[in-house]
């Protein structure tokens, strides 16, 4: 095996090998494998607008803000009605979240759901206020409870912060993070809010959709929609590949648009795929 060092995180590479001997150099093998170098994430550490409290074993996990949204911040809009936000377990954050808003009104800095979903920290839009069991994880794990020795990294203060989980009509579960008590405060309480976001692996991105053509003399313009999902990294090519002959051509853009296939032979019949490629691979 060959270590290769130097490389930049999230750039996807290949690598040939060649041979050398008294007499010289071989030529090169045949390229490997595409592989996308990504940097270690640890709990604590710094990563896409926040700080990394949880890690779900498949390279994801949890980050929160750098700081609090807000003191002094009420759960409600002013009125007590069910929500329906009862989700206590990890990865239900997002999903109480969604529904205080859809129930209380579109993201209002006035009340807690709506400033965490509001943040932008990061250049990210897709923040959102903890769960019960989310809110305790980073109490114990970059805050005051320092079950793993990193301290209060996240700079909490000995204060009670809300959690998105709703107990009933006028209470949801809020945390003291001087000691990690966890109890139900009334939703006209006025507490912190400490927004925190999911992250995950990057994959290949989705299929391109909606593959159209026009012929034209020796030649073909392909028309494709962008994928709806573009695997966590940003689409930097699409290639649409002849049938039959294997002809392809490749545009560099992130979006929906054409390509044209030149080379054609006039009066045969062809289809068309198209693929869509980011770091990870295609």
């Amino acid at each position: 095996d060959i270590t290769v060092t130097g490389l930049t995180n999230d750039t996807s590479y290949t690598f040939t090998v060649t041979a050398t001997n008294a007499i010289g150099t071989s030529a090169a093998s045949a390229a490997s494998n595409p592989v996308t170098p990504v940097l270690a994430i640890a709990i604590g550490s710094t990563h896409q607008g926040g700080i990394v409290f949880y890690l779900d074993g498949s390279g994801g996990g949890l980050i929160a803000a750098v700081e609090d949204q807000g003191i002094g911040i009420q759960w409600y809009n002013g009125s007590y009605v069910t929500t329906g936000a009862t989700g206590t377990a990890i990865g239900t954050g997002s999903a109480n979240t969604t529904t205080i808003i859809t129930e209380q009104g579109a993201p209002a800095t006035s009340y807690a759901a709506g400033l965490a979903r509001a943040y932008g920290g990061g250049g990210y839009a897709d923040w959102f206020l903890p769960s019960k069991d989310e809110l305790n994880k980073m109490y114990e794990n970059i805050g005051q409870g320092n079950f793993l020795g990193l301290g209060n990294v996240g700079n909490f203060i000995n204060a009670f912060y809300w959690s998105s989980t709703e107990n009933d009509n006028g209470n949801a579960w809020r945390q003291y993070f001087g000691n990690g008590y966890q109890v139900n405060g009334t939703k006209d309480d006025t507490f912190n809010v400490r927004a925190v976001r999911a992250f995950s692996v990057p994959i290949v991105p989705d299929a391109p959709t909606i593959v159209t053509a026009i012929a034209g003399d020796a030649q073909a313009t392909v028309s494709y929609t962008a994928p709806s999902s573009n695997g966590g990294s940003e689409i930097t090519s699409y290639t649409a590949t002849s049938s039959p002959g294997g002809l392809t051509a490749t545009v560099n853009q992130s979006g929906s648009g054409d390509i044209t296939v030149t080379g054609l032979t006039n009066d045969t019949s062809y289809t068309f795929t198209v693929t869509a490629t980011n770091a990870i691979g295609t």
